[in-house]
């Protein structure tokens, strides 16, 4: 594993902060995870990124093909099944974040189901 030093301005670092806390997560967690599932996305994009993809550098997380794959898995109460590949279901919010959602999240995790002809309570 390397360490790579960032430097953020003093509100995106809080926020950073505040954020990693709320998922019990540290700052490098996030960092690292938001950085794989950007990479993920633009493999599909960019034939720069498909060549290190394709030389094994990064492997294919097991989400990629999931409509819910972004930054809801910190949200989701399947995350580390989903990541490991023993949960196939979509994105399920964990209790504490359920009474946070927003109506454009709530019709998201509908669209996810649905495109997945999964039941709304499964």
């Amino acid at each position: 594993m390397k360490r790579v030093s960032v430097q953020l301005d003093d509100q995106t670092h809080k926020a950073l902060k505040q954020y990693a806390a709320f998922y019990e997560k540290t700052m490098s967690e996030v960092l690292e995870e938001m950085f794989h599932m950007q990479f993920q996305k633009q493999v599909h994009y960019l034939t720069f990124m498909e060549h290190l993809h394709s030389d094994g550098r990064v492997k294919t997380d097991r989400r990629v093909a999931k409509p819910c794959y972004s930054s809801a898995c910190f949200s989701c109460r399947h995350e580390v099944p989903c990541k490991t590949g023993r949960y196939q279901g979509t994105m399920e919010p964990k209790e504490i974040v359920e009474p946070l959602l927003k109506p454009a999240a709530i019709e998201a995790i509908a669209a996810w189901k649905a495109e997945c002809e999964q039941r709304p309570d499964s």
